[in-house]
Parts: structure tokens; sequence; C-alpha cells
């Protein structure tokens, strides 16, 4: 009595060991990192997004700076991300050993470093260039970013010299951008050009002063149809004048020429101390600077989809280290499937805050992640994403049977095995067929193989071919049915007959 009672707590015990033991191991947290050292390599879609430097060193997923691209119009187009600089419309060519790319830039990866001690950079223009020597022009529009470090007076940003013969003598142009009283003052010294080769300054100048280490745009634009010609500081103009007969609008209008005599070049950051960032030069008035880091709202990155292992596997939380400057903002979704294809891009998605438990512990194998960045109200602050870490307990199928028998008969073959102590068995699957380990029987009563024989540990398949030598396997499934990895028992064979002639 006392060796039966003590065979039965064993036995109970033993039990309880093996529950404990597969919640321990269904329950198994792993996680998966996004970010970090992988530089974002698991981002299979991305809209208006960037990587930069950022925690640690590694790289974050930030808001693309908009750049401009070179259009029809475009004349000459310098983005400084990388040295040497190359004028993106190609239509000059850019001189000089000071060419230093500052990662401080207001758009793209880089902005041109000047130093008042250096003698600046030059631009030579080819024969087509706006600032050829014997070209005119129509609407034209001229414009920057600039982040001045001194503000001294006489600090140059863009300066050319020509002169244009006349029947009696020759008149000196120029076009000059410069420091004066801490703003930015335009000087266009004949420039236009007048029937009576009268000479003819015009000058604009900003009515603020501008900041010292901070970022500004500065726009010059001409409408050749009005003669306005127009300063803007930050998209906001500041001083405007019509080249007319009159001074005012109406009456004959002058536009621009450059003298034969005039050398195709410009001098750019002569005795300036700061940085210039998307200089851009246009044959059309410009009425749409692009004052915003980016047209894209929201930026949008996906990842591929990540495999969980199980269609039962739980994803729990997910974490993120993420900053949102300002008024920007991240949104984060994830979505689950058992299929690693999604339909598209934009359903299913479930909105989570990181570090908080997922609210509905959905399961499923694949699991995908979405994040949308959000400029502040006036583009100009773009927050960040760091890494991202999913949280997750990866379920496993259920465990083999640890022994098979099979017993032939007259055209059947009985089948036993152990019982399989998981709570979630739902049942069990009986494989057939003919040849060792290839388990695509037909013929049985019950249908094709695998057999759906449910939770049961016993069975008798029958309508086999006697003389037929058949080789079973049973696998017990869990509420995900039949997967990849779905254990099999040891294989047992058997050869029904005939009992009796």
């Amino acid at each position: 009595m006392y060796i039966r009672m003590t065979a039965m707590r064993i036995r109970v015990f033993t039990i309880l060991l093996i529950l404990l033991l597969a919640a321990e191991a269904s329950a198994r947290e792993r996680i998966v990192f996004l970010g970090r050292e992988d530089n974002w390599a698991d981002m299979v879609y991305q809209l208006g997004l960037r990587l930069r430097s950022g925690y640690r060193g590694e790289l974050d997923l930030s808001l693309r700076d908009g750049e401009y691209e070179p259009e029809p119009e475009t004349d000459l187009l310098l983005h400084f991300n990388r040295a040497p600089f190359i004028d993106a419309a190609g239509l000059y060519r850019v001189v000089g050993a000071e060419q230093r790319v500052s990662p401080l830039a207001r758009l793209g990866q880089g902005a041109a470093r000047f130093d008042a001690r250096d003698q600046g950079l030059l631009l030579e223009a080819s024969r087509e260039a706006m600032f050829a020597a014997g070209q005119s022009w129509d609407d034209f529009s001229i414009e920057f970013w600039l982040y001045p470090a001194a503000l001294d007076d006489g600090e140059s940003i863009l300066d050319w010299e020509g002169s244009r013969r006349t029947e009696e003598d020759r008149l000196e142009q120029r076009f000059r951008v410069e420091v004066h009283r801490r703003r930015l003052r335009w000087e266009l010294t004949n420039v236009f050009f007048r029937p009576d080769h009268e000479p003819h300054r015009i000058v604009l100048e900003g009515d603020r002063s501008l900041i010292p280490r901070s970022w500004s745009h500065h726009l010059l634009r001409f409408e050749a149809g009005t003669g306005l010609i127009e300063y803007l500081v930050d998209g906001v103009p500041r001083d405007l004048r019509h080249v007319t007969d009159t001074g005012r609008e109406g009456g004959d209008i002058y536009l621009p020429y450059l003298g034969q005599a005039s050398k195709s070049q410009l001098r750019l950051g002569v005795g300036y101390s700061g940085l210039i960032d998307q200089l851009r030069f246009s044959r059309r008035y410009v009425t749409d600077p692009m004052l915003d880091r980016t047209d894209e709202v929201p930026a949008v990155g996906i990842t591929r989809a990540f495999d969980l292992g199980h269609p039962l596997s739980q994803p729990t939380r997910i974490d993120a280290r993420f900053q949102t400057p300002g008024e920007t903002d991240v949104f984060f979704f994830y979505r689950l499937s058992d299929d690693p294809h999604f339909e598209n891009l934009h359903t299913g998605w479930r909105r989570f805050e990181p570090g908080d438990a997922l609210p509905d512990r959905a399961q499923g194998r694949f699991l995908q992640l979405r994040v949308e960045l959000y400029p502040d109200g006036r583009r100009r602050e773009s927050p960040s994403v760091s890494w991202l870490a999913i949280r997750y307990e990866q379920a496993s199928p259920p465990a083999a049977p640890a022994r098979l028998w099979a017993e032939p008969g007259d055209g059947t073959v009985r089948l036993r095995w152990d019982e399989v102590v998981d709570p979630d068995v739902d049942g069990y699957y009986v494989y057939y067929g003919t040849r060792p380990g290839q388990y695509f029987g037909t013929g049985a009563v019950q249908g094709r193989s695998p057999v759906d024989v449910g939770d049961v540990t016993e069975v008798e398949l029958e309508g086999l071919e006697n003389g037929t030598v058949y080789y079973f396997a049973v696998a017990a499934y869990d509420a995900a049915g039949i997967i990849p990895e779905t254990r099999f028992s040891q294989e047992a064979h058997a050869r029904p007959s005939r009992r009796n002639e």
C-alpha cells in the first residue's frame, strides 16, 4: 500500500514537473533588436526618412531633409553634402582649396564651412550659365541658407564683377551680396541694361538684424513681366524695387545683361565666417522656396516580417528609444499574420505605445512594425528613433509521443502511442506511407495522410492493402495545427495480411 501511494505521488510529481517545464518552455521570452549595430538593415520600405548619427554614435531614423533637384530652369545647385563641391546642374565648376564640409547642415548631409582668413571659393561659369559673359536674363532667382558666425561688415557671400562696353566708354558691373549692419545687402550695379547706358544701381537690404549661429533663408527674385525685384528672408518679403524707367510698377522694364568684357567667375564666401547651404540659381521667379525640412508627412518606415517561430507566439511588449523635440511626434504600429506576405502596406496595423504591454495579446508567427515620424508645425524640427526591441513569448509545437506501436490486421493496422502530457495538445495526426520517412499514403478509409484522429492515443486504420508494408509516425498538434516544425514520433511499420484463406 505504501509502495503504491509512493509510486502515485512520484507519478503526480513527474506530471506536474513536465507541465511546469512545458509551460516554461512555451513562455520563454525572446528579444529581436532593430537599429543599433545593424544600421536599420531590416527596414524594407522607407518614405521621407534618412539615417543620421545619433545615440552613442549609432544611426538614428529621422526625417529626410528636402533638397532641391535640378530642374530645366536650374542654373546652379550646390548641396555641399560632400567635398569636392559639385554643381548638380553641371554649369559651374567650383575651384578652391577651402572646400570644407560641416555636418551642421540646414538640409541634407552637409554645409559649406568658411573662415574669414581664407580666400573663399571661385565659381567658374560655363558659356550657358547665367553669370557667363554676354548672358542676358529674364526671370531669375538666387537663394541660399546662411549660418553666420560673426556678422562683421564687409563679409562677402557672393561677388561678381564685369563690364559692358558702350559707344563712348565702358560701364563697370557688379553683383554683390555682403554683410552690412548685421543684415544682408544685395547690390546690383549696372547689371540691368538701360538703353541710355546711364549708370544704374539697385540696393536691397533686410529690415531686421540676423542672428549669429542661426540658420536663415535668403532669396532674391526678379519678375521680368513686371520689373519687380524682391528680397525675402525666411519666406517673408523684406525689401523690393521696380526696375523700370519710373522706379515704380509700369513703364519700361530693364532686364539684366552681362557685358562681353566680363569674366565668367563668381567669388563665394570671401572674408566670411560661417556656413552656407543649398545655394541655387534659377532662371525663373521662385514662388515656392524649400523652407521645410521635409515634404513627406508623415515619413514612414516599415520593417520586414519577423519570424517568431510559431503561429501561437505572442509579442508581449515592444520597446523603443526615440526623441520628439518640440512639437514633433513618432507613432508606432505592428501587425501579425501566419503568412509572411502581407497583403499591402496600409492595412491591418495596430498602434502601440513603446514599453507598454500589448493590449490584445494577439498571436501570430510573423510580425511587422511600422513607424511614422512627424515634424513640428513649421517643419523645422525632426523626431528620431534610435532602436526598437520586440519582446515575445515563442510558442513551440507539442512534443512527439515517446513511443509508437503498430499491430497489423486484415487490411488494417492498429496504432497505439504514449500520451503527450501538455495542456495545449488538441489532438494527434497519424502519418502513413509505403516508404520509410515518406508519409504520402492514400487508401485508408479514414483518408489520405495525415489523418486527424482527434484527442485519442489509439486508432485502427482500415482499407490498407494486404501484403504491403506501411510506415507510420504520429505527431501531436495544438491550436496551430500542422506547422513545418511539427515533431514526429519514432517510426513504426507493419504489413497487413489475411488471417484465413
